[in-house]
């Protein structure tokens, strides 16, 4: 156990600082990373979840096949945005980008292109995304999935943007990478 933790906390030391406030750390477990924004009091922490959990989580929600598979083709990263500031803060998820290796950059897919595709289909359902225009009050916070259309496994760069007080705040998350189809312990 000892050995394991002292591995482990090796393995943050290692893999911290992608920028002056993004930290890495890889779950001994599973292997999966989670990245940590810190920046003067906002903290975002995004943590890629499996496919096939993402699958079981929507079709516990009672959701139809057609909904279930769509979900199953995106990378997801369960994504939590705190404000431990004194001041108000703003995040437009469309304004985020994902880069993948070829330079092109993506926007996310937001919850609004999730319900409106669900809507014709006949699905009533809001849940579970992370809301894509946010005000967050001074030590509010907020959670959900964030979505990007790439493959199980892929490697990407991700740029987040948000404002407070009048000034936009920007960085990127160099290396950042989707979960395997599953994940499996052994």
């Amino acid at each position: 156990m000892k050995r394991s933790l002292a591995c482990f906390s090796l393995l943050v030391l290692i893999a911290s600082g992608c920028t002056d406030d993004v930290s890495r750390e890889i779950n001994p477990d599973t292997g999966l990373s989670k990245w940590t924004i810190d920046s003067s009091g906002v903290e975002i922490e995004l943590v890629p979840v499996a496919r096939d959990y993402i699958q079981a989580v929507f079709a516990s929600r009672g959701l139809p096949q057609p909904v279930i598979d769509e979900v199953g083709r995106f990378c997801m990263f369960g994504t939590i945005i705190r404000n431990g500031t004194g001041s108000a803060l703003s995040n437009r998820l469309a304004d985020w980008r994902y880069v993948t290796r070829d330079g092109v950059k993506h926007p996310p897919k937001t919850k609004s292109e999730w319900v409106s595709e669900w809507q014709v289909q006949g699905v009533a359902f809001r849940w579970l995304l992370m809301a894509e225009d946010q005000v967050y009050a001074p030590e509010d916070w907020g959670q959900g999935f964030t979505t990007v259309d790439l493959p199980p496994e892929t490697e990407f760069d991700l740029e987040y943007v948000w404002e407070q007080n009048g000034k936009t705040h920007a960085g990127t998350i160099k290396d950042m990478k989707c979960a395997p189809q599953e994940i499996t312990n052994e």
